[in-house]
């Protein structure tokens, strides 16, 4: 049995399993089928018959097996990126005249500007967003979260102590508001990012997902959990031997952009929800406000796809994306610098009378 890997959230008790694995071409192509047509949230709006034909066709007699990934990324996938943009299949061995990519036809004008940066602005974006940093303005606290990419518990304690560390150093309990910056905060693991932030956050349930889980801050802020549907309680991760966190009330802008997606929409979701008076400000996030799971195809290749919805906590089914307050659109040259327009709005914002 190969279990499936939950990329924005995953929940021990939860996994899902496949037995086997493809054989040809064919199989690999029904793996990625049958999962998406048993596990999408949307399963009822698309036309699997048609989707079937079209791969199958598209398949053909060949046996190698890359073609039946080909046939997941040209075909199944695009059909549930009408639904579910999680939804896509790496590409290892893809890309010869048998075993094509896909491409789609047009980018959004954020990832197309994103692309077209010089290698010395895409290089500073990428060491800038790696990691926990902040400074302060003033009375205003300014924090950047990195994608939450640490998945073992050292791996989420040492990320959790990175951003706890740096929250100590910007003493929060003397701010009169502050920024918390996710663009370009892809997703990942969102436990790291939740529990460095919990100072800012007020415990009990956050949100919860369409099979009816709700997430869980414990009064402390050390301890994510989840409760089921059914009455339990899973853990998702523990700091042990840390002191309580003491809770700020401040104001906090939120600064989000269609770089920010799954676990990191998820997280600026649950400030949003769960915290003092937040505004956010920039652009929509991508429409990835969602949990997704990675399964692992024969070739070594992995299908991704959205399994649940976000709920609030008030039971309200959540859009795909985070929408916004104030709409400020991008500028990946000045972004993090001195002369970030955002950042600049986010402290006019937090200064201003009450």
């Amino acid at each position: 049995m190969k279990k499936i890997k939950l990329i924005a959230l995953i929940l021990a008790s939860n996994y899902l399993c496949l037995s086997g694995y493809a054989s040809d071409a064919q199989d690999v192509f029904y793996q990625a089928f049958n999962f998406a047509k048993n596990e999408s949230p949307f399963s009822q709006q698309l036309n699997w018959n048609d989707i079937e034909t079209k791969a199958l066709e598209f398949i053909g007699n060949e046996e190698i097996i890359c073609r039946g990934t080909s046939a997941i990324a040209n075909i199944l996938a695009p059909a549930l990126n009408k639904y579910d943009f999680h939804s896509l299949v790496t590409e290892q061995g893809l890309g010869s005249t048998l075993c094509p990519n896909y491409h789609p036809d047009e980018l959004s004008q954020y990832w197309s500007d994103f692309i077209q940066l010089n290698d010395a602005a895409r290089s500073y974006i990428q060491e800038t967003t790696s990691h926990f940093w902040g400074k302060r303005y003033g009375d205003i606290a300014y924090i950047y979260v990195p994608s939450g990419y640490a998945f073992s518990h050292n791996e989420v304690n040492a990320r959790i102590m990175e951003g706890r560390n740096l929250i100590n150093e910007l003493d929060l309990d003397t701010a009169a508001g502050v920024i918390v910056d996710f663009r370009l905060n892809g997703g990942g693991n969102y436990f790291p990012m939740l529990l460095s932030l919990s100072k800012l956050i007020t415990p009990g349930t956050l949100f919860s997902y369409s099979n009816g889980e709700r997430i869980h801050l414990s009064e402390d802020g050390n301890t994510l959990a989840a409760l089921t549907a059914d009455g339990l309680k899973v853990i998702l991760h523990q700091i042990d031997h840390s002191p309580p966190v003491n809770r700020v009330n401040i104001p906090i802008v939120l600064l989000v952009d269609e770089g920010t997606g799954s676990s990191g929409a998820i997280t600026a979701f649950a400030l949003k929800e769960n915290s003092s008076t937040s505004h956010i400000l920039g652009e929509r996030t991508s429409p990835t406000l969602s949990v997704n799971a990675s399964l692992e195809l024969k070739d070594g290749n992995y299908f991704n796809l959205m399994i649940l919805r976000m709920v609030s906590a008030d039971g309200i089914e959540q859009p795909l994306y985070l929408d916004i307050d104030t709409r400020l659109e991008h500028n990946f040259y000045s972004m993090f610098k001195p002369e970030d327009k955002s950042i600049k709005q986010a402290i006019q914002f937090l200064n201003q009378p009450n």
